[in-house]
């Protein structure tokens, strides 16, 4: 397969990508929305509404939920990978900006940017 160009559009900038190679998927948080395709086609699958300023996706296996940090909310936003409606939102510290999910603990972990001290 050769290589290909995705453009992911609309306004602002984008963090950090996340790929799910399991259910063939791109997440591309954006400035204001959530934005995410198929890597074969780029076609858009879903936007996350109520998004202000994203960072970053954690994927967590079955029961098949996602956490989207948002630095300007300071928040993390949990959805559902199958119907990609949202959850719930847990506060965070300002400017939630790295995020992962650790199998080995079953717990997904938001970092800010700028240290509390």
């Amino acid at each position: 397969m050769s290589p290909q160009t995705l453009h992911v559009g609309d306004t602002g900038g984008w963090d950090y990508i996340t790929v799910d190679p399991e259910h063939k998927r791109l997440y591309v948080p954006r400035s204001t929305i959530r934005w995410y395709s198929t890597p074969v086609t780029g076609k858009t699958i879903a936007d996350i509404p109520g998004q202000q300023r994203n960072h970053g996706v954690a994927l967590v296996p079955p029961p098949a939920a996602a956490f989207i940090s948002d630095g300007q909310d300071g928040s993390v936003t949990i959805f559902d990978l199958k119907t990609n409606k949202p959850l719930g939102k847990i506060k965070a510290d300002d400017d939630a900006d790295g995020i992962i999910y650790d199998p080995a603990s079953n717990k997904s972990w938001s970092f800010a940017a700028t240290p509390a001290w």
